[in-house]
C-alpha cells in the first residue's frame, strides 16, 4: 500500500511539475522579445518588426555604448542589434551570448547639410555635428574620415549621444552640416547629402547578439533565423545598408 501511495504521489508531483513548466512556457510565449537596437537602425528595425510580427517583439533604441552598459547591468533584453562588431563580440567574450554574433547589416556614413548643398570635404564648415565617438561607431567613423580626408580642418565638434541625436541636432539647426548614417538621409534631397567612401573609416559591420536572457523564449530561434532570411536582407538593403 505504501508503494502504491508513493507511486501516486510521484505521478502527482510529475503532473504538477509539467503543469508549472507548461504554464511558464505559455506565459513566456505571450511576452514579446525585447530587442535593443542601435540608434541608426531603429527605423529599419521597426520594418523588420512588422515583417516578423509586430506583436512578437518590441524595439528599444539607444546608443551602442549605452545599450552595452545596460546589458552588462542586467537590462532585460533578449537580443542586441549593435552598430558595430566590437561591442557585440565583447558581449560574447563576456559569456552573455547564446551563439557567436552574426553580421546583419553593413552601414554607410553620410555628410548631411539639411536645407543646403552638402559641402565638399575640403571646405567643411567651422562646426560639425557627430555622434559621440566614445558611444557610437558612426561618431568614431566620422572622426576617422575627417582626419583622413580633411586633415587641416580645425573646427568644433558638436556631439550627440547617438547618431539619432546627431540627426536631430542637424534637423534643428544646431550646425549647418554633420555626419549621420546614410540610412537616415536616404530619402532627403540628393544634393543635401554626400556619401563617404568606405575606405576612410573602419568597416561599419553591425552584428546581432542573441543574449542568454532570451535563450528559452519560444520565438527566439525564429527571430535569429529571420534576421538572415532573404526577406530581412531585402528590407535591410532597401533601407540604405549593405545586407550580408
Amino acid at each position: 500500500m505504501r508503494l502504491a501511495r508513493s507511486r501516486r504521489f510521484a505521478r502527482v508531483v510529475l503532473l504538477v511539475t509539467c503543469g508549472v513548466l507548461l504554464v511558464g512556457r505559455v506565459a513566456l510565449a505571450e511576452v514579446p522579445l525585447r530587442v535593443a537596437v542601435a540608434a541608426n537602425f531603429v527605423a529599419t528595425a521597426e520594418q523588420l518588426r512588422e515583417a516578423f510580427g509586430h506583436e512578437l517583439l518590441t524595439v528599444h533604441p539607444g546608443a551602442t555604448g549605452q545599450l552595452y552598459a545596460q546589458i552588462r547591468q542586467g537590462a532585460p533584453y533578449d537580443f542586441f542589434l549593435s552598430a558595430d562588431s566590437v561591442t557585440a563580440e565583447r558581449l560574447a567574450d563576456e559569456g552573455l551570448a547564446v551563439v557567436p554574433p552574426q553580421v546583419y547589416a553593413v552601414g554607410r556614413l553620410a555628410l548631411w547639410s539639411p536645407g543646403h548643398k552638402a559641402p565638399e570635404l575640403s571646405h567643411l564648415p567651422t562646426r560639425l555635428v557627430q555622434a559621440d565617438p566614445k558611444l557610437a561607431p558612426y561618431g568614431a567613423a566620422a572622426e576617422q574620415c575627417v582626419k583622413k580626408l580633411a586633415p587641416a580642418w580645425q573646427g568644433q565638434w558638436l556631439k550627440g549621444t547617438s547618431v539619432s541625436q546627431a540627426h536631430q541636432m542637424l534637423a534643428s539647426g544646431a550646425a549647418s552640416a554633420g555626419f549621420v548614417a546614410w540610412s537616415q538621409v536616404l530619402h532627403a534631397p540628393r544634393e543635401q547629402w554626400r556619401l563617404l567612401p568606405v575606405s576612410c573609416h573602419a568597416r561599419l559591420a553591425q552584428k546581432a547578439v542573441w543574449l542568454k536572457r532570451g535563450a528559452q523564449h519560444p520565438q527566439a530561434q525564429a527571430f535569429w533565423q529571420f534576421l538572415s532570411s532573404s526577406k530581412a536582407r531585402k528590407l535591410i538593403a532597401k533601407a540604405g545598408y549593405v545586407a550580408p
